[in-house]
């Protein structure tokens, strides 16, 4: 597979002077670490695929709040991690950010590790309603918390005129 091909011509765009091209190469670097790590057994390289995914798919989401893909793929990449309890899963939330924004048609190319949400083989086990409602709870959270910080970077202090 091309993916290690893939990541170095992204991580040239991830620097790019767009921030349409820097987003959409985060997200897409974000796939090139979670599809291949999406069925492979349960290993240190796979943990710390998802967690440079899941790093990937915050830095989308902090420069595209409206991301849906991303907050997806976020959120399937850190299912992953914690279901094969990788310590840095719970960690890593913690770091960077998200926000996301963007359209299905990103990247005609891009892989689709997104099971759908009705497929069937490999994937999780049902959840029931409160844990549905938990990891919902999860998301908005963070969601709010990722607003927050990016206003803080967005706010302009004040010019200093005097008014007399």
């Amino acid at each position: 597979e091309r993916f290690g091909e893939a990541r170095e011509h992204l991580s040239i765009a991830v620097r790019a002077d767009d921030p349409v091209v820097r987003q959409r190469a985060h997200y897409n670097l974000g796939n090139t670490h979670l599809e291949p790590a999406f069925g492979a057994p349960a290993s240190p390289e796979r943990a710390e695929a998802l967690q440079e995914a899941v790093r990937a798919y915050r830095d989308a989401l902090l420069l595209d709040s409206r991301d849906t893909d991303a907050k997806w793929n976020l959120e399937l990449a850190q299912r992953l991690l914690e279901e094969q309890g990788a310590g840095g899963a719970e960690d890593d939330p913690r770091q960077g950010g998200g926000g996301g924004a963007g359209d299905d048609d990103q990247a005609p190319s891009r892989p689709d590790p997104d099971p759908a949400p009705a497929s069937g083989a490999g994937a999780a086990p049902r959840m029931t309603r409160s844990e549905a409602e938990r990891v919902l709870q999860t998301a908005e959270q963070r969601d709010a918390a990722l607003q927050q910080q990016k206003l803080r970077r967005t706010e302009t202090p004040p010019p200093n005129v005097r008014d007399w």
